[in-house]
């Protein structure tokens, strides 16, 4: 059967493992020679041809001890072979081992650059870690880990296990646990030694020392709510206030100040402590109480250093109630002398909304049948729309024939009147002439 050595420190020797050999033959046993290949050796007290007595008797046996002395690494595969006047000589037995390397200790760490985050001058900040791994054979002695100004180590936090001591198994890792600790502002870069019997090992460090923190405010802009019915409210505009400091923002008090502060509604969070980097909003709604422009200002108080007292300018413009307004582009319209059941005079006027709401037109007439009434206008007349109307004049009478055109609409007054003059006359021939005049004196 094969003999395996296992794995074998190179240059170093294992072993003997024994092999028996025995003469189970009838006659003497001639050893002539004995040899091994690979990175194996041997030692025995065999009979070779040198040796008394040179042979060995039936049934007698002796011992070969083979050893293992690896030149390389990974698998090396040798045999050692007995030559003799046995029947099937040469026997050969095959061996077998690993060639191991020389246990040695590897420094490697992770990782090898660190930054941290801002802290405030005098302060200590959240540690980060460094894993010292041994990735080699042999222990790992740590002989020194030299910590640069503006750093501090401490003990690892509960969750992380393993503060590096003075030496770390092959295939371990440890733990040096690093915070920053500035003494000045601005940004600072510095190494961290380590040095072992595994070598040595560098990790850069970068720390920015912040100056003590103090409160900041920032808010929105103003705000223009534009244009608004009086007494009907806007929909909410919110106001943001952002804590832009290093220091919680303490706020005391949110208010409406200015002269139309009552126009103007706050709703929504209170907002009194802002932790720093952190916002909250609350809405403003405009409702005008009166016509024209309204101002107004937000005032935060808080601790700010760039001002306890802010404010956000509030703007808007109150509009009347809309509703609509019929004007004639005529007031009263003459069509002077018309012979009875002469051709009817034509007169147009317009009717317009110059109002801010859309106006029902519900009808259109006059008062009188020598005039008669046509119109373009529709049901509904939207804001500045206008429509034509034509008065036809063929009197039906003798004389002044005054009337009064009206229209009926939703606007205040509800109706709207132009009024017409006009004079009925008629032919007729005067005693003693063949002459014809008109009554109106034609």
């Amino acid at each position: 059967n094969p003999l395996n050595f296992g794995s074998v420190t190179l240059n170093s020797t294992v072993g003997p493992q024994t092999v028996t050999l025995t003469n189970s033959g009838s006659g003497p046993l001639s050893i002539t020679a004995i040899t091994t290949a690979g990175d194996f050796g041997y030692m025995t007290l065999c009979p070779l041809p040198a040796m008394t007595p040179p042979t060995l008797a039936p049934g007698a046996a002796c011992t070969i001890d083979i050893t293992f002395t690896p030149l390389g690494l990974n698998t090396r595969n040798g045999s050692i072979s007995i030559t003799s006047n046995a029947t099937g000589s040469p026997h050969t037995i095959s061996l077998t081992g690993v060639g191991a390397a020389v246990p040695v200790p590897n420094l490697s760490v992770n990782p090898t650059a660190l930054a941290f985050t801002p802290q405030v001058i005098g302060t200590t900040g959240a540690q980060q870690s460094i894993r010292v791994t041994n990735s080699g054979t042999a222990n790992l002695t740590i002989s020194s880990i030299t910590v640069p100004s503006g750093f501090v180590r401490q003990a690892p936090l509960p969750l992380v296990t393993g503060d590096c001591g003075a030496s770390v198994s092959p295939a371990s890792s440890c733990v040096i646990a690093i915070a920053a600790a500035p003494a000045t502002v601005g940004t600072y870069t510095r190494t961290l030694i380590i040095t072992s019997n595994g070598g040595s090992a560098n990790v850069a460090l970068e720390a920015t020392g912040a100056p003590v923190p103090v409160a900041v405010i920032a808010v929105s802009p103003a705000l223009d709510f534009g244009n608004r019915v009086i007494n009907t409210t806007s929909t909410p505009q919110p106001i943001l206030i952002s804590s832009t400091g290093q220091a919680p923002l303490f706020i005391s008090n949110i208010s409406l100040t200015g002269a139309n502060a009552a126009d103007f509604t706050l709703t929504g969070d209170p907002c009194t402590v802002l932790v720093a980097g952190f916002s909250c909003a609350f809405n403003v709604a405009f409702r005008p109480g009166a016509i024209g422009a309204r101002v107004a200002q937000v005032r935060v108080d808080t601790n700010a250093s760039n001002g306890t007292s802010s404010t956000i300018n509030l703007t808007g413009t109150g509009l009347p109630v809309p509703a609509p307004v019929a004007s004639t582009s005529a007031t009263a319209i003459g069509f002077g002398n018309n012979i009875i059941s002469g051709a009817a005079l034509l007169q147009t006027f317009n009717l317009t909304n110059t109002g801010t709401a859309p106006m029902n037109v519900a009808s259109i007439g006059v008062n009188l049948s020598d005039y008669v009434v046509s119109h373009t206008c529709p049901a509904v007349l939207n804001v500045n729309q206008n429509c034509a109307i034509t008065i036809a004049f063929s009197p039906i009478g003798i004389g002044a024939r005054p009337a009064l055109v009206s229209i009926i609409t939703n606007a205040t007054p509800n109706e709207a009147n132009v009024s017409l003059s006009g004079t009925g006359c008629r032919w007729f021939t005067q005693a003693g002439t063949r002459l014809f005049t008109t009554l109106c004196g034609n």
